[in-house]
């Protein structure tokens, strides 16, 4: 052999090692965490007698909207000859009257 062709050995095997290397170093790790699901947290008596009253009283707001709403779909308006009065009167009581005369 003659002295080129070794250095050029040497120098091939040189850049190979190098290559290597850095392909190793640049290697990315993964670590898997694991997330743990954290328990709901028990309810006292007290609180479920309090979400009990709360779900209650939304079931009664909900029932009497519905009731209010069918109420509405069903209002006619008409008129009788020339004069025409309109009553509004809500659920507590409280009244508007208006008329054309």
């Amino acid at each position: 052999m003659n002295k080129s062709n070794v250095a050029e050995k040497i120098t091939n095997a040189a850049e190979v090692v190098e290559v290597k290397t850095v392909e190793a170093a640049a290697t990315p790790v993964m670590t898997i965490v694991k997330d743990t699901p954290e328990e709901p947290r028990k309810l006292s008596l007290d609180e479920k007698i309090q979400r009990v009253e709360d779900l209650t009283l939304l079931i009664d707001r909900w029932r009497t909207l519905n009731e209010s709403r069918r109420k509405l779909q069903t209002f006619q308006i008409g008129a009788d000859s020339l004069s025409s009065v309109i009553l509004l009167r809500d659920a507590a009581g409280n009244e508007f009257k208006t008329s054309n005369s």
